[in-house]
C-alpha cells in the first residue's frame, strides 16, 4: 500500500461499512461522505481523500512534535530521565518495548 492510497482505501472501507450507524457515532469520513451525497459537486473523491491526508498528516505531525518535546525535556534534566528510565527496566525490563498496557504501571513516566 502506498502513501497516496491510504486516504483511497480509508473511503472505501467506510463506503462499506457504512449501512446501520447511529448518527453520534460516524467519524469523519462518514460526514464527508454524506456531504458527498448532498454536494457531489464540491466534495469529489479527490477532495475527500486530501481531507483526509490532511487529517492523518495532522495527527501525524502533532505526535512527532509532542515525542521531540518531550525527549528534549528528557536530555535537558538527566536526574529525570534516570528515573524514567529506572522505572521502565523495573517494570518493563530490557527485553521488549514499552506499550500502551505497560502506562498504568509506570506513573513516574
Amino acid at each position: 500500500m502506498t502513501r497516496s492510497s491510504v486516504p483511497s482505501s480509508m473511503v472505501i472501507d467506510e463506503r462499506a461499512n457504512a449501512g446501520g450507524r447511529d448518527v453520534e457515532k460516524k467519524g469523519a469520513i462518514a460526514v464527508l461522505l454524506e456531504h458527498q451525497e448532498t454536494d457531489p459537486g464540491y466534495y469529489t473523491d479527490t477532495v475527500v481523500k486530501g481531507i483526509v491526508l490532511v487529517l492523518l498528516t495532522a495527527g501525524t505531525d502533532t505526535s512527532a512534535l509532542t515525542t521531540e518535546w518531550a525527549m528534549a525535556l528528557l536530555v535537558k534534566h538527566p536526574e529525570v530521565m534516570r528515573k524514567v528510565r529506572a522505572e521502565i527496566d523495573a517494570n518493563v525490563g530490557m527485553g521488549r518495548l514499552v506499550e500502551e498496557s505497560d502506562i498504568t504501571n509506570l506513573p513516574y513516566l
